[in-house]
């Protein structure tokens, strides 16, 4: 019976296909055709969420490089819908199996949770359109909540770590490969009406050269991912017990520095210096720290004091950093922060989530100027009231990391590896006060897996010790 069933809709099937492409339109029997697989492959993704997270991680760094070439697409709703079957995923996994709710009882599930509370409820504010909130509310509590809390509960053994470490490696590979097609091979079709046509030439073709962006959402973005790469993979690199690994991951590093010099984005030089100054402190180690110290003082001497490579293009953009009152743009910012802190003066909870950016759903003149930062843009939407609450929730997790790493961790190269990713969002959100990064994709959900990496540091240990004892308990009985 079950075998007569699957044919006859198999022929069910093969016959309105063939009707809708008799009689209907093209693009509706190519949708019409499509949608048997768009249903299997849905199926699978809510039968597996571990491989629907890994998908989401995929998606995540390539999506906005996608829409330059697909104007209809939506980056952010596609990763909104992969979201979404992951959460259902969850649900139906738990009439299956047992999912480690305990690995949720943490200071970050806590932290982020009152973030999320705290968003949902400035729907609320009088000043916030509803349709504004809608779109707001995804990149200032949604993927912060909701991406460590998978990661809890579906990335939560070690090799999963290493995993999405070394399938972070290869996209940064690919991601400065692109930008290296653009220099030198030159803009594709999509990229041109992404600076023609869309009008990004203003901010990517300027007087001191081209600032190149991959298949990154821009310039900014780009840079600023790979200064976090940067950071992360040249620590690893110098600690990771593997000789392959240690060269490869060299490599990387190098090849995310280049990314970031050739972005033309002058704040993310500041993401290696403040990484770096951290994770010299958490080292506890005298030789770390001396090396750390004279590592940064000589790159400040080198941008600051001298001339050296003033030739080059980006290194005579990045030396500007050092001298924010010599920077037209800087000035222009603090000029808007200016008006905005006189508008905010009596709206201690902000003009609501979304207004910042949503100027066709708001009638606020704060919303036709550019906030040029997360911070500010998390200010005029929440208040001084949502920004104290931002600030303190982001201190408890860095401070709250900082003691693990320094303190909790057993294992040298775990210690190593959360060390390397506290100091990388370390330095992304001092840089955050210039750039919006922090709610872009891919960096902001790489971000807060990360957060959750770092807390889940006594089920890595356990595990690690575990191998290290059945790898002993092998090796005792062969002998």
């Amino acid at each position: 019976m079950s075998q007569f069933l699957l044919y006859a809709g198999l022929a069910g099937g093969l016959f309105l296909i063939g009707y809708t492409a008799l009689h209907a339109s093209l693009s509706f029997s190519i949708l019409f055709s499509i949608l048997p697989i768009g249903l299997i492959v849905l199926m699978l993704l809510l039968k597996y969420p571990y491989a629907t997270l890994l998908l989401l991680f995929f998606a995540n760094y390539f999506i906005m490089g996608v829409t330059r070439y697909i104007p209809e697409l939506l980056g952010g709703i596609v990763i909104d819908a992969i979201v979404g079957v992951l959460l259902l995923g969850i649900f139906v996994t738990l009439f299956k199996k047992k999912l480690p709710w305990e690995y949720l009882k943490n200071g970050l599930t806590i932290a982020i949770s009152v973030w999320f509370l705290f968003c949902i409820l400035n729907i609320l504010n009088p000043l916030a359109p509803v349709q504004a909130w809608v779109i707001g509310i995804r990149r200032t509590a949604f993927y912060f909540f909701f991406l460590p809390i998978l990661t809890f509960l579906l990335f939560n053994r070690y090799r999963d770590l290493k995993l999405i470490i070394n399938i972070w490696s290869v996209f940064v590979l690919l991601a400065v490969f692109k930008a290296l097609m653009q220099k030198y091979v030159g803009f594709d079709a999509g990229e041109q009406r992404f600076l023609y046509v869309e009008g990004k030439a203003a901010t990517h073709i300027i007087y001191s050269g081209i600032r190149y962006f991959s298949f990154f959402t821009d310039a900014a973005n780009f840079g600023c991912g790979m200064a976090f790469a940067l950071v992360f993979f040249s620590i690893v690199s110098l600690f990771v017990k593997s000789k392959f690994l240690k060269i490869y991951y060299i490599i990387i590093s190098l090849f995310a520095g280049y990314g970031m010099l050739i972005s033309g984005t002058r704040v993310a030089i500041v993401i290696p210096f403040a990484g770096f100054a951290l994770f010299s402190i958490m080292a506890r180690n005298v030789k770390i720290i001396t090396g750390g110290a004279i590592l940064l003082t000589g790159l400040f001497i080198f941008l600051n004091f001298s001339n050296i490579g003033q030739g080059n293009t980006y290194i005579r953009r990045m030396r500007t950093v050092l001298h924010p009152e010599q920077d037209a743009s800087f000035q222009l910012r603090v000029r808007n922060q200016q008006i905005m802190r006189t508008y905010m003066a009596d709206k201690p909870f902000g003009v609501g989530i979304g207004t910042a950016k949503a100027a066709e759903f708001s009638k606020s003149e704060i919303s036709k100027i550019p906030t040029d930062s997360w911070l500010v843009m998390v200010w005029v939407e929440t208040g001084v009231v949502g920004l104290i609450l931002y600030i303190g929730i982001i201190l408890y997790i860095l401070i709250k990391s900082c003691y693990i790493v320094m303190f909790k961790v057993k294992d040298r190269e775990l210690r190593t590896i959360l060390g390397a990713f506290l100091a990388a969002i370390f330095g992304i959100f001092v840089a955050s006060y210039a750039n919006e990064v922090v709610a872009q994709f891919p960096n902001g959900p790489i971000i807060y897996m990360a957060m959750a990496f770092i807390f889940m540091y006594e089920q890595f240990d356990r595990q690690i010790e575990e191998q290290k004892q059945a790898k002993y308990t092998g090796n005792e009985r062969t002998t």
